[in-house]
């Protein structure tokens, strides 16, 4: 047997040796988090819709009482969504006319929640959350507005919720996994714009 395959079977019979221990699912806990995002949202009288990457890393705080575990949850996140697009709209009484292009860039998303659980076995906890969620952008124009030229970026920030689910899986006495779906929702300097996100992720309980 080679070096190589005798590692592999230790490393696979310690896991197995770890796991055999049932998780406490309480305590601290950190864990970064990857997959995908389809944001949608309202610009210009166009209705944008993209999927992009989504990535973060947060923590939080639990506390298990029976089979129930309650916690606090806080995480900084991202995606690399960029919407542009170019318009001809003409001035109303209301809104003055534009005609150029417009681009967005999401930049980071603040979250800060709790979540309710239920321990299912002794090596899985299903969960769901919801909390106050902040998001930032960058826009830029280059443009014309009444005919006049407009070129100018800035930074925009909004206010939302999140709600969502997921399982967390114990590999060891401290290290887990995590799959998680979850639904946001912005306004009102957005309204209308929300997402949906599904992550899987890897974490640390201390």
């Amino acid at each position: 047997m080679s070096l190589v395959t005798r590692t592999l079977f230790s490393t696979l019979a310690l896991l197995v040796s770890s796991t055999a221990q049932a998780q406490t699912f309480s305590g601290p806990h950190v864990e970064a988090v990857v997959g995908l995002s389809h944001e949608s949202r309202e610009e210009l009288n166009r209705d944008l819709k993209d999927d992009s990457l989504a990535y973060g890393g947060g923590g939080g705080y639990d506390v298990r009482t029976g089979n129930v575990v309650v916690g606090v949850l806080g995480e900084i996140s991202g995606t690399t969504n960029k919407d542009c697009g170019t318009y001809d709209i003409k001035a109303t009484p209301q809104t003055p006319g534009f005609a150029g292009r417009l681009c967005a860039r999401a930049q980071r998303s603040l979250f800060a929640g709790a979540r309710v659980g239920y321990v299912l076995g002794d090596h899985t906890l299903g969960y769901v959350l919801g909390g106050y969620e902040n998001v930032r952008s960058k826009w830029s124009v280059d443009g014309t507005i009444d005919g006049v030229d407009a070129k100018r970026s800035d930074h925009a920030s909004d206010d939302g919720f999140r709600v969502g689910a997921g399982f967390e899986h114990a590999v060891s006495d401290h290290a887990f996994i995590k799959a998680e779906y979850r639904y946001s929702r912005f306004g009102p300097q957005d309204p209308g714009a929300e997402k949906h996100q599904f992550v899987s992720g890897v974490g640390f309980r201390f």
